[in-house]
């Protein structure tokens, strides 16, 4: 089984603006973005894709029917007011029959707190498999806002205390996107309970060996953060990063800012699903252009293949 994650780069169509009035797409830029989609779409034959960046869901629901995606799901709407999208939502198409589609939603009905993107949840069967998907595109960085960079050697208490006051501050971008993950794990860690093959994949909008990804993958991280314990030395993973259970070893970019490269956008999946045949960045249309273009993308498409 093959599963894919596309950030569309402001999925518009002509007839509305995104976010100012003067942001829009000509009739010429638009059928040319949507035939890259298509062409990509069939040069994938992905089983399952999650979008992000999604603001004409309509158009790219007949859009992935067109290209063999019988199966289309969204959880919200994006905003308009007077023909300009005010957000942007996510969205999960699939050649395989989707048996559920729920939202992910903030389990404290007394937090103020709405996603700045809904994940979507979905269970789709495979070969008598059943596998629950997370859609997801956590809450951006914001310009003069870039968190702290780490590598493999750093320790998860050493991330913890390098972000402690953007955490504290709860009008950061960090703040925001670190209760996306709360929420988003106390979901997961409920159908990982009941021992379902979890995937989620999507647009993280934070760097490789990040605080914010460890946060995702463990658990036992997230409660001792919460319950304010002691940051042990070392956590287990409930989630594992796709590309980590293959035999490569270099690791493409999948999104460029000042012409710097990130890994932002990933595949986590649960311990039940650790046969990972092949990993793919599809980073050739920012080969020329690391920023994107509106006609394709700003974010490379990151592919993965599952043995059931």
């Amino acid at each position: 089984m093959k599963i894919t994650t596309i950030n569309l780069f402001q999925f518009c169509s002509p007839e509305y603006s995104y976010y100012t009035k003067k942001e829009k797409h000509t009739p010429e830029v638009w059928k040319k973005k949507t035939t890259w989609i298509k062409e990509k779409l069939k040069n994938l034959d992905s089983d399952i894709v999650a979008f992000q960046e999604v603001f004409s869901s309509e158009e790219l629901k007949k859009l992935c029917l067109e290209s063999g995606y019988k199966y289309f799901a969204i959880v919200d709407n994006a905003k308009l007011n007077k023909n300009i999208y005010e957000t942007c939502v996510v969205a999960l198409a699939s050649k395989l029959k989707i048996k559920n589609i729920s939202k992910v939603e903030s389990s404290n009905s007394k937090e103020s707190f709405t996603f700045s993107r809904i994940p979507i949840k979905v269970d789709v069967c495979i070969n008598e498999t059943t596998l629950r998907i997370y859609c997801v595109h956590l809450k951006s960085n914001r310009l003069n806002e870039f968190e702290h960079k780490f590598t493999i050697n750093n320790t998860f208490k050493e991330k913890y205390e390098k972000n402690k006051n953007n955490l504290e501050n709860k009008t950061s971008a960090l703040y925001q996107r670190f209760l996306e993950l709360r929420y988003l794990k106390e979901d997961i860690k409920k159908s990982l309970n009941k021992n379902q093959n979890v995937i989620v994949l999507g647009d993280f909008n934070d760097k490789l060996n990040s605080f914010s990804l460890d946060v995702i993958k463990s658990n036992d991280y997230l409660n001792d953060i919460l319950q304010n314990n002691e940051i042990k030395e070392n956590y287990e993973f409930d989630l594992i990063d796709a590309f980590d259970l293959t035999n490569n070893n270099k690791r493409k970019y999948t999104s460029y800012y000042k012409s710097e490269g990130n890994i932002i956008d990933y595949i986590l999946v649960s311990k039940s699903l650790n046969k990972i045949s092949n990993y793919d960045v599809d980073d050739f249309h920012l080969k020329d252009n690391k920023n994107g273009s509106l006609i394709n993308s700003d974010h490379a498409i990151v592919s993965c293949s599952i043995d059931l």
